[in-house]
């Protein structure tokens, strides 16, 4: 394989795989536990982002900082990105994966350990069709910030 198409296909293959390579500390595979959660949980912080972006609010960035805190004393944290439908799958799942890493960043920037937290990326959320239908995808723009206590693993 050719250095060209190596470094052509590296991010493909990332987003398809379900992480960014861009940054070593980067959203990886979800364990079975992060991808039930949503099942038997709601997530203690949802950020929600705008069109093909991963900016983060204040607000949202205070929110943050709480849950940093508050997730010292749980046994795991998620966070889980999610894209809407809008564009193709591979880049949804790669901006799913930098808006985990974007939220995973200023968790562990506000003091919780890297040790807790498991960051990952769904793609493309799983809305709901009433909510596509309307156009309101906002909602599957997200980061879903989830505590899994040792009781729930």
């Amino acid at each position: 394989m050719s250095p060209r198409f190596k470094a052509l296909s590296a991010p493909i293959i990332a987003a398809l795989i379900g992480f960014s390579a861009a940054t070593p500390a980067s959203a990886g595979t979800l364990s079975q536990s992060c991808l039930a959660v949503d099942r038997v949980a709601k997530p203690q912080v949802t950020v929600y982002f705008a069109v093909d972006s991963v900016a983060i609010s204040a607000q949202d960035r205070a929110l943050l900082t709480k849950a940093a805190y508050d997730g010292q004393s749980q046994g795991r944290v998620c966070v889980i990105g999610q894209a809407d439908k809008q564009g193709n799958t591979a880049h949804n799942m790669a901006l799913a994966a930098r808006r985990a890493n974007a939220v995973a960043d200023i968790l562990r920037s506000n003091g919780l350990n890297s040790g807790l937290l498991e960051a990952g990326a769904r793609g493309e959320a799983f809305n709901d069709s009433v909510l596509e239908i309307l156009g309101s995808q906002k909602q599957d723009r997200r980061v879903d910030v989830y505590f899994i206590t040792n009781a729930e693993r």
